[in-house]
């Protein structure tokens, strides 16, 4: 869409140059989505030497701020036209609309250098489309809204049981064609029954979102973490071989352990866990593999319960 928009706006208005960009709902900046070759070319060139530099413009700063269009054909006369590093191309002409959706900025489209002065005409145009680059910006949102609360776990924040299974079966499938091993994690959280019964159930839950946390702590960004259902956690780790799954396992403990020899605790938190290797060259399926990672951690619960 964003494509889309970046080259309407550029025809209707006969500009060289052009940007579409959205909101980061996360962080807050400006992303660019679209731009024309010259803008992608600038930026890919000075990376590394402050990267984008629109954030720090004065005449972005006073769209996204003021929530209105800037028209201006002589840009050397605009205070607002501040900010640019030296290295950036000459701007004569600029028309930049903020995207707007429930009183705020979600989006932004500016183009520049064009044929002839900017008139109302170009700016309506501009408008048009901008309102249509809110809505589907908006649509967007929404949609990976409703995909997030089919995926994740609404008490821990990391995945659910069918965002479990939905990743890590794309996962096997890259892991096989890419040739990379793999490694599940089965943990059990001991005793949730007799903390509930004890303190409550919202100090059972309370250890849930505690037990999560940590898995988050331990494992990757890019690794899958989930809550399967009850007491029940996996983590897909992407690309561990045996050994790694082994210094994972044992980081996890230790952390369980720090956090058991703080003062004040309650109760103690502890994991019956078992871990399953995928080997590229013998492929298995996802239930086979959370299978023996199962198997795996009930042998560790059972050592365990007899020590």
């Amino acid at each position: 869409m964003s494509s889309v928009v970046l080259e309407h706006a550029r025809r209707l208005t006969a500009s060289a140059t052009a940007f579409v960009g959205h909101i980061d709902e996360r962080t807050g900046r400006l992303v660019p989505a679209a731009l024309t070759s010259d803008a992608r070319d600038l930026l890919a060139g000075h990376s590394a030497n402050g990267g984008n530099p629109h954030e720090a413009s004065g005449m972005w700063r006073w769209v996204l701020e003021k929530l209105k269009p800037i028209v201006t054909n002589d840009t050397s006369m605009d205070p607002r036209f501040s900010g640019m590093p030296t290295w950036h191309f000459p701007v004569r002409q600029f028309l930049a609309v903020p995207a707007v959706m429930s009183g705020g900025v979600v989006g932004l489209i500016v183009v520049a250098n064009a044929e002839n002065p900017y008139v109302e005409r170009d700016r309506t145009a501009i408008e048009r489309l901008a309102t249509l680059y809110a809505i589907a910006i908006h649509r967007t949102r929404t949609e990976n809204e409703l995909r997030d609360l089919s995926l994740i776990d609404e008490l821990t924040k990391v995945y659910n049981r069918r965002g479990f299974m939905t990743l890590a079966e794309q996962q096997i499938k890259v892991a096989h064609r890419t040739k990379k091993e793999m490694s599940i994690f089965y943990a059990d959280l001991d005793d949730l029954k007799k903390i509930n019964d004890t303190y409550g159930h919202d100090k059972g839950d309370a250890i849930l979102v505690e037990a999560a946390a940590m898995l988050r702590d331990v494992f990757r960004d890019s690794d899958i973490i989930a809550r399967l259902g009850g007491d029940e956690f996996a983590v897909l780790a992407i690309d561990a071989a045996e050994g790694k799954a082994a210094t994972l396992a044992r980081r996890l403990r230790e952390k369980i352990a720090a956090r058991n020899s703080r003062p004040g605790q309650e109760y103690s938190v502890s994991f019956s866990l078992g871990t399953a290797r995928y080997d590229p060259d013998k492929p298995c399926t996802l239930a086979e593999l959370i299978t023996s990672a199962d198997r795996n951690m009930y042998q560790d619960k059972s050592t365990r319960k007899t020590a």
